[in-house]
């Protein structure tokens, strides 16, 4: 069985893929079952949250490898949790469901309702969303609740934002490639040779 980290699982802790394979060899058909457990690399930023999520997805598998059964926190699967809890008493309850705070890198906060949108990237574009519950603005703000300040570009970026688009045409223009990887590499040669060392 295949435990793995993943980016993508942004909400929830950890998930149990399960799948059954079934095979046939002359006339005689034989049936697997696979499992597979993805922990969320964003949300699991403990120990505790790695071991409590790890038996509760673990319960999941013993479920269909074990059990044969596709259930989802039925009585084989309670079964599990509290077999797991009479070996390690010292264990905390094994729940239903991951009720973890998520510590998001990025909030964003409606104008009107104060109403909050955690984000793992700035993911949101405030000029086309608004609020689902009262449709305000949305303003990106720290994790404290303050407004985020904007940086100021960096020489090289501010360059780039400026030239980009003259220099795509540019090379269109004399039948160069022009991808973002060629633009990009002609505008740093060219911020180089502008650039005083």
């Amino acid at each position: 069985m295949e435990v793995s980290w993943s980016k993508r699982l942004t909400k929830t802790a950890g998930i149990t893929k399960c799948k059954r394979t079934i095979r046939t060899v002359n006339g005689t058909a034989s049936t697997t079952h696979h499992a597979a457990i993805s922990l969320s690399e964003k949300v699991i930023d403990s120990s505790y949250r790695l071991r409590d999520t790890l038996i509760h997805e673990m319960c999941h598998a013993a479920v269909w490898l074990i059990n044969n059964a596709n259930e989802s926190h039925g009585p084989y699967w309670k079964s599990w949790a509290a077999a797991a809890r009479r070996i390690h008493p010292e264990l905390p309850s094994i729940d239903r469901c991951h009720n973890y705070d998520i510590e998001y890198k990025y909030i964003y906060e409606c104008s009107r309702c104060k109403t909050t949108i955690g984000r793992h990237s700035k993911s949101l574009d405030t000029t086309k969303k608004v609020c689902g519950r009262c449709r305000g603005p949305l303003v990106l703000t720290q994790p404290n609740g303050t407004p985020l300040k904007s940086q100021p570009l960096n020489p090289f970026a501010k360059f780039v934002k400026e030239n980009y688009k003259s220099t795509k045409v540019r090379l269109q223009s004399i039948d160069v490639a022009s991808s973002h990887k060629d633009v990009m590499t002609s505008l740093s040669q060219q911020f180089k040779s502008a650039s005083p060392n």
